[in-house]
Formats: structure tokens, sequence, C-alpha cells
């Protein structure tokens, strides 16, 4: 049996720096701990747009449910994880060329006490704010886990930064399939109903 402590208590020792006995001893989660952080180091490379040649992301879905299937064993033991950063460095070595909706990505807001600033990085007590595009939804998810979202069409969203972390800020399409709280698996689901999402990701410590 798999041990999945990891990501339900040992992720959130990690996020605080504190020091794990369990993980010490657990080859599980020594090894979804290595995986993690592999993820984070691929993070940079997102660069989710909202226009461009779409068929890159049928080819990076196309081949994670190829893996899926040959390799069932494999993805039980927690390999979605590595699966994910592969999928996103094949994103980068597919990715369109330079897009104008990059450059009108929405703006992301740090409110620390009394100022706002754009940033793509924060402190705990800090509020993020973002204002959705088109009538686009927001989501905020902490390591790749659904916290918080605000309706399609809200022209202000906000979250307060309550735990350090990496966060991952994303507007959808409307009418986007309902999240189901991971963010491989919701992302997957907004293209294959025929939308899109844009992705920033935001560090928080």
């Amino acid at each position: 049996m798999t041990c999945d402590r990891y990501w339900t208590d040992g992720i959130l020792l990690v996020e605080q720096g504190q020091p794990d006995p369990h993980r010490d001893g657990c080859a599980d989660c020594q090894r979804e701990h290595a995986r993690r952080n592999e993820l984070i180091g691929v993070l940079p490379l997102v660069h989710a747009t909202r226009t461009g040649n779409s068929r890159w992301k049928e080819r990076v879905w196309r081949e994670i449910d190829g893996r899926a299937s040959m390799q069932r064993a494999w993805w039980i033991g927690g390999g979605m994880v590595a699966a994910a950063a592969a999928a996103l460095v094949l994103w980068f070595v597919l990715r369109p060329g330079p897009s104008t909706a990059v450059a009108s990505r929405p703006e992301l807001q740090i409110i620390s006490g009394q100022v706002a600033m754009r940033s793509t990085s924060a402190r705990v007590g800090d509020i993020v704010r973002v204002n959705p595009p088109h009538g686009e939804e927001a989501r905020f998810y902490r390591a790749e886990r659904l916290v918080s979202r605000c309706a399609a069409g809200a022209s202000v969203c906000e979250l307060a930064l309550v735990t350090a972390g990496e966060y991952q800020v994303v507007y959808v399409t409307p009418g986007a399939p309902e999240p189901g709280g991971r963010l491989d698996r919701d992302d997957a689901a907004v293209v294959n109903s025929g939308g899109s999402y844009d992705m920033t990701p935001l560090s928080v410590r």
C-alpha cells in the first residue's frame, strides 16, 4: 500500500519550513517530495496563452493519456506529478511563437499593507487581486490544489494569502466545466470542452 501522507499533512510542513520526521523514514513520501520539487522547478516555464495554435494542447494531453493507458501502475504510484512536469517541458518546446495575448495578460496586483504593486511574488499576509478579463472565471490554486475561485463575470477577485507556497492564478473562458480541485485535471477539462485558460504562477514566502 502506498503512503499518501505527504499530500495531506507533509506538504503543509514543507510550505511552513518545518521538519518532517515521517518523511525522513518513508520512501513513498520522499519520492513524492522529490516529484513536487521537480514540478516546481519547471513551473517558471509555463507561459500559457488564450490564443494561437491550440493543437499543442491536444498533443500534450494525448501524450499524457497514452502514458496513462500503458503505465497505469506508474500513475497510481504518484507518477501523475512527474507526467505533468514532462507535459510542461513538452509544451515549452512546442509552444507557439510570441502572441499579442501575452502582452495583454490580466494584471495581477499584490496588496501589502496599504500598498498595491504588480508582482509575481508575495508574502504571507498579503492579498492578491486580479481583474479577470472578458467575463472569465478566476481560480486560485496552492500546490496545484484549488483554494478559491471567483464566478465568471466578476470584475475584481481577491485572495488573502495565509499560507506560504507556490500558487497558480488561472483564468478560464466562460462556460468551462466545474473544477474538481486539481490543477492538471481542471485545465485538461477546460481544454477538452473546447475552452482555454491562462495561468500565472505566484510565489508566496
